[in-house]
């Protein structure tokens, strides 16, 4: 008869991300992971699989997170430019004042490289997410006349993705807050 689990497996599955988020994908070992776990090998993978398993786990766990936090103010009401100015300054704010790990999803599609096709499409699920909100915002901003009409704003919603994702490497390489209002301000400009 299999024992009861003794651990929580939201708090396993966070120290996990924990994990991945530091050393991405292929850099951990099992051992860092039972370890940070505070499981054994044998609850791992009777609880989770695989590792690969744990991976996609913790990286939609991630999405979850960033989804609520991230998506919430972009889909708010108000100025275009201003909900979208503040998605950058709440990114910067939070690699200051909390996680100056950068985000996940990024990381893990630097890391992996493509070496790993199941990674990659989370990795392009959730950009694609984050473009088509930025999208709906500037066409939002664009029909109300408050963003100049003469960008596409699929074009547009892509470079604000490719923007937020630079600014994520930026900031892991602990730039200054005053260099990362910068960047924001000249990706700013590109809405007119």
């Amino acid at each position: 008869m299999a024992r009861p689990k003794t651990f929580d497996r939201s708090d396993v599955l966070t120290r996990a991300m924990e994990v991945f988020w530091d050393k991405g994908f292929e850099q951990t070992s099992i051992e860092d992971l039972v370890r940070t776990m505070g499981i054994s090998r044998a609850s791992l993978y009777d609880t989770f699989g695989s590792k690969d398993a744990l991976m996609f786990e913790a990286m939609d766990c991630y999405v979850a997170r960033m989804k609520q936090q991230f998506l919430d103010t972009l889909r708010q009401p108000g100025p275009a430019r201003t909900v979208i100015e503040q998605v950058f300054l709440d990114f910067i704010e939070s690699g200051i004042t909390g996680d100056s790990r950068g985000c996940l999803v990024a990381k893990s599609a630097l890391m992996t490289g493509r070496t790993n096709r199941e990674i990659m499409d989370r990795v392009c699920a959730f950009m694609s997410l984050v473009e088509d909100s930025f999208h709906e915002l500037v066409a939002r901003g664009q029909r109300s006349g408050e963003l100049p009409s003469g960008g596409d704003p699929r074009a547009i919603a892509r470079f604000l993705v490719n923007a937020l994702q630079g600014l994520s490497i930026t900031g892991c390489a602990r730039a200054q807050p005053d260099t990362l209002r910068d960047v924001v301000a000249i990706t700013l400009s590109v809405l007119g």
